[in-house]
């Protein structure tokens, strides 16, 4: 009986192992690549930031229970230090709650990057027409994300 139940262990061990990795080979985005252009000499960057939520989603399909930590480790930390070069944890902020529905998020993930095209150019659009009315000199880098 010992035998058998550390066979099946082991052998479920093998699929989630097994499971993230077809995951990962599953999922390849093609939209990945910062993409910098100019707006009457304003220099802007649009950084699509879909990798790190497939990195959480494909780590949390094997774990169970409290997910915020992985989260925050994965997704809200690399945002902020790329935003503001410092991380942060934005404990209780509304708009970095950890997602729950992996299937879901997975899902939209690969909508966004299909659809990168498409929200690349109304971004650029609006850049455009802003570009006039707010002008600057600085560096803009502007998130493609969720």
């Amino acid at each position: 009986m010992r035998v058998c139940l550390l066979a099946f262990i082991v052998f479920l061990a093998g699929c989630t192992q097994s499971s993230k990795m077809e995951l990962e080979k599953q999922i390849a985005l093609k939209n990945d690549a910062p993409e910098k252009f100019s707006v009457d000499q304003q220099k802007f960057e649009m950084i699509p930031f879909y990798r790190p939520y497939l990195d959480y989603v494909s780590e949390q399909h094997s774990i169970k229970g409290n997910r915020d930590e992985a989260f925050s480790s994965l997704v809200v930390q690399p945002l902020s230090k790329e935003i503001y070069g410092n991380i942060y944890s934005f404990q209780n902020d509304l708009f970095f709650t950890t997602p729950t529905k992996l299937d879901k998020l997975q899902e939209k993930i690969i909508s966004l990057d299909e659809q990168h095209k498409e929200i690349s150019a109304a971004l650029k659009e609006g850049l455009e027409d802003a570009a006039n009315l707010l002008p600057a000199e600085d560096f803009k880098n502007i998130f493609d994300s969720i």
